[in-house]
């Protein structure tokens, strides 16, 4: 078995690693994106900015389980290796309930992209859209007008879902099996 402290260090190199791997989706999502919609731009239909979601979702959902994974390392930590030198996650939670709320404590930081871009792409979907066509009851440009805002609800319904996470929530869950 191993020792806590290469215990410790294996669970630190994870949570650089998971850091490591959010870094780079958001990166890889910020540069996609910002591409995709400059192509969408300078297209007549505006389907393309539907086709924004097969990015913004996924990707949107590896950072989530991602930090998900971060969050669970540091309540690990608190429960199995907090002791009388160790106490960072018990000190963080004290700190960041004495500091009070935030402008960014309503959601995940890690989740802002994500939201301001399924905005801008409801945006810049309905700056491109045809509304002499809709006017005209197309059928085409009916179902993706209607496609478009199920996607935008779902993803606000899956980032609302979400936008708390954090080491509290897997506290419990860690003490039980202690």
């Amino acid at each position: 078995m191993f020792e806590p402290k290469d215990e410790y260090l294996m669970l630190r190199d994870e949570i650089l690693h998971l850091d490591t791997i959010v870094s780079n989706t958001i990166t890889f999502f910020y540069a996609f994106i910002a591409s995709f919609l400059a192509f969408a731009l300078t297209q007549t239909d505006n389907v393309l900015f539907i086709l924004s979601y097969i990015v913004i979702f996924p990707a949107y959902l590896i950072v989530l389980s991602r930090l998900e994974g971060i969050y669970r390392i540091g309540a690990y930590l608190k429960v199995f290796h907090e002791g009388e030198t160790f106490m960072w996650e018990t000190r963080n939670s004290k700190f960041v309930k004495a500091r009070g709320k935030k402008y960014f404590s309503y959601f995940v930081f890690s989740s802002f992209p994500f939201i301001v871009v399924n905005i801008a792409v409801l945006l810049l979907f309905f700056y491109k859209t045809d509304f002499k066509a809709l006017m005209d009851f197309e059928f085409y440009e009916i179902i993706k007008i209607v496609l478009m805002v199920i996607l935008f609800v779902a993803f606000l319904f899956v980032f609302f879902k979400n936008r708390k996470v954090s080491t509290e929530d897997y506290f419990q869950g860690w003490e039980a099996l202690k």
